[in-house]
This record gives structure tokens, sequence and C-alpha cells, in this order.
């Protein structure tokens, strides 16, 4: 099943020619390159290049993460990658680096069943070389003061970014997919190829989720069964918040009272060009940064759907606390406090929150606005 690469293009080409048992097992960055190069070689003669779909993972597959895989191949990909790899710069020194689950052998054989063409697992060493001094990080400006997920965990998305970048660098992919549970992650990696002009497009895939909602994630392993059996009524909040919003945006349209002022529409404010409007909103965000909800004064659409949201969580004994409950622009990540001020397309607006249950972080979201699609994209 598993099978281990150290060789030359013309080996590789070989191996990619015909069909082979199982995926690729590649662990360091020259031998993902010389893959990479003979992925281009097997279709020289094809009179185009081919289209390599990558799905950048930390492990302890599940079904969110072959899913994406599955979109990949479904999108039209000739190869698809798959990496595995802990990153630690994106673990804080109190988080779970050292606990983290690690199911190498049933992750090879879930990715043997889906298809995938190569498995790229680099040692941590191997992306942050101990003797060479490492210190070049990427650093998305105003995420962690203006994003919830930033605030809560701060250097996170350094750590991300970074990691991103560089797997991005080595399997040299065109097209890439994330799950929307990560949904700030999403606008920022985003974000990150359109500002460094990397190659590749981002794709989002919709949250993966158990029967009861429970958002998959590779955390759950945590859940005692008596937390586990609550832990889905955090979605049944989300879709109940968001009825909420859309009750009370129609009831302001009835009225005439206008719901959502889109400020690149000829209807809102003055018109500016796309950085102005990322500046600004920028500028607004840091200003108004705040470490509860409870510190700003939330426009009542947004007001209500927060107060539908935590009396469905307050409810269920088993839930130690709402760590946050905030509502971002879907194009910045960044908080706002009202409808109106999203920059996104579509005016799309999330809705994130982490419950905790015990020791355990459930991380969630729901667009109140817009779709996955508006996720890290501007108004034009």
């Amino acid at each position: 099943m598993r099978r281990y690469l150290s060789t030359s293009v013309s080996e590789y080409t070989s191996h990619l020619s015909r069909i082979y048992e199982g995926p690729l097992i590649v662990r360091s960055v020259g031998e993902m390159r010389l893959l990479r190069e003979a992925m281009e070689v097997v279709f020289s003669s094809r009179g185009r290049r081919p289209r390599v779909g990558f799905v950048p993972t930390m492990g302890a597959l599940h079904k969110g993460h072959t899913g994406l895989l599955t979109r990949a191949q479904n999108f039209g990909c000739d190869f698809t990658v798959a990496s595995i790899f802990v990153n630690p710069t994106q673990f804080a020194p109190h988080e779970d680096l050292s606990r983290y689950p690690r199911t190498w052998e049933s992750d090879v054989a879930a990715l043997k069943i889906h298809g995938c063409t190569a498995i790229f697992s680099p040692t941590a060493s191997e992306m942050y070389p101990p003797r060479a001094l490492f210190r070049t990080f990427v650093v998305p400006r105003g995420i962690d003061e203006g994003t919830p997920e930033g605030a809560a965990r701060p250097g996170f998305f350094r750590g991300v970014s970074t990691v991103v970048l560089k797997l991005l660098n080595i399997v040299n992919p065109t097209d890439a997919w994330f799950g929307q549970k990560d949904g700030i992650q999403c606008i920022v990696l985003r974000g990150l190829c359109r500002d460094l002009n990397v190659p590749c497009a981002i794709h989002v895939g919709p949250t993966a989720r158990e029967e009861d909602g429970l958002a998959l994630s590779s955390r759950n392993v945590y859940l005692t069964p008596e937390q586990r059996a609550v832990a889905g009524s955090i979605y049944a909040a989300l879709r109940e918040a968001k009825a909420e919003f859309q009750t009370f945006s129609a009831g302001r349209a009835n009225a005439g009272v206008p719901v959502n002022v889109h400020v690149g529409d000829s209807s809102g404010l003055q018109e500016e060009d796309s950085e102005s409007r990322a500046q600004r909103a920028a500028f607004d965000s840091l200003t108004n940064a705040f470490n509860t909800d409870s510190s700003i004064v939330l426009d009542p659409s947004l007001e209500c759907v927060r107060n539908v949201f935590m009396r469905h969580i307050e409810r269920v004994p088993q839930f130690s606390g709402v760590e946050y409950c905030a509502f971002s622009d879907a194009s910045t990540g960044f908080r706002i406090s009202t409808p109106s001020h999203s920059l996104a397309r579509n005016g799309a607006i999330m809705l994130s929150v982490v419950v905790r249950v015990g020791g355990v972080r459930l991380l969630d979201n729901i667009m109140l606005v817009g779709s996955v699609d508006d996720l890290g994209v501007y108004a034009q």
C-alpha cells in the first residue's frame, strides 16, 4: 500500500503513466518537486498542462477531508495530492500539539480508497530546518486584532499562512480545497493567494457534518459520550439564529427599512475603489476591536441573532460556555456590528461561534448572507 519514492523524474513519470497500487508517499521537498515535474511530463504530449488538486491536512482524516478530495476529482483534476503534516507553528504553547490525533495507517488507507495520487508527508525538520535559522513568516495584517478566531488564538494565522504558502510553493497545485468550518482561515488564504500572486485557486467546500449536525473535526475524538450526545445542538442553534435573521430582515423589508445597504452599490456610501474600501474596513475594524460581543452595540437584526443562539446554547448544561459569537464581513473576516458594513460580494456575512464543551473547543459557522463562494471576495 505504501510506496516511498526517492528517484528521478523519469521514474516518477513511469509510475504516473501506469496503474499503480495506492498513493505515492513523498517525504521530502525535493521528491515532491520531482513528482510535480513528472506530472507535467506525463501531460506534455497532450497539448496542455495537468490540473493538480491539493488538499492540505494535519491527518486524523474524516469524511470532510476525503469529501474535499472527491470535489477536486469531480472538478476535473488530473492528479490529486493530499498533505499530512501537523504544523507546529500554528499551536500555542498551551495547545494540543503533542496529543493531536495521529492516525497514519488509517489515513493512508482512506486516501487510497478515494484515489489520491500522492501523499506529501514531510517531517517538521524538513519544513522548518533547525540549523538553517528559519525566520521568515507570513503575517496577515489585522487578522489577530480584527477577526474573532484571530483574537482568540493570537499567532495562529501566522502559522497557518506560513505553512500553507510553503505547501503551495512545494506542491505547486493549480487548485486547493479547504472546508467552510474554518471560515476565517478560508478568507485569509484566499487573501494570501491574491496579495502574493500565488497561481492557485482556493476552493471552499461546505462544512461536512454528522447526522445530528456536528461539524466534523479531528478533535471530536476528545468528546465524552455524554458531550458528543449534545454537541450537534450547536448547529441547530446556528440554523435557528439564521432563521431569526431572515425573519427579522423580511420584516424590515416589508416595513420599507433598508436591511443591508451594500457599500459597493450605487445606493450605498460614496463610491470608492476596492483598495480604499478595504483599507477603511481594516481601519474601522481595528479601531473598534473588542474582546467580547457585549462591548459594542449590535444592529437590532444581529442582536436578535446573537440572543437566539445564546439562549439555545444556555439550555444545554454540558456546554461550558461560549468563547465567542461574532459576525464577520465575509471578505475580510473582520467583525462587524451591522449588515451594511459588509464589503463582501453579495453583502455576505458569516456568523462564527466557538462553544466550549469541557476542555474541547468546538468551532462552527453559518453564512447569514451569501455563500461560501463569497468568502474572501470583495464586492466589485
